[in-house]
């Protein structure tokens, strides 16, 4: 996740998200980084996928929400994009 977060190194984080993926495929947060690495790839259809896995879970993630819009709007779901996400309560 430092890598894909913080570092900018998307190979790194690419070679060890899909690897993070692969040993913990219910780790929502992990999931959540490398569908950020896979939205700047250009695969935005896994992306979304990671990513709304991930906002299931941390609906409050600001920067989550923001790419999943994102990779919605490239995919042409502009409904989808646009829609709020529910912030869970307290």
């Amino acid at each position: 996740m430092l890598s894909a977060e913080k570092l900018g190194d998307d190979s790194t984080a690419y070679e060890l998200g899909r690897r993070a993926r692969e040993a913990l495929p219910a780790d929502c947060r992990a999931g959540a980084a490398l569908g950020k690495v896979y939205y700047r790839r250009g695969d935005f259809s896994y992306a979304v996928q990671l990513l709304k896995e991930g906002a299931r879970q941390y609906a409050g993630d600001a920067d989550l929400i923001y790419h999943l819009g994102l990779a919605q709007f490239q995919l042409k779901a502009r409904a989808e994009a646009s829609k709020p996400c529910p912030v869970p309560r307290p």
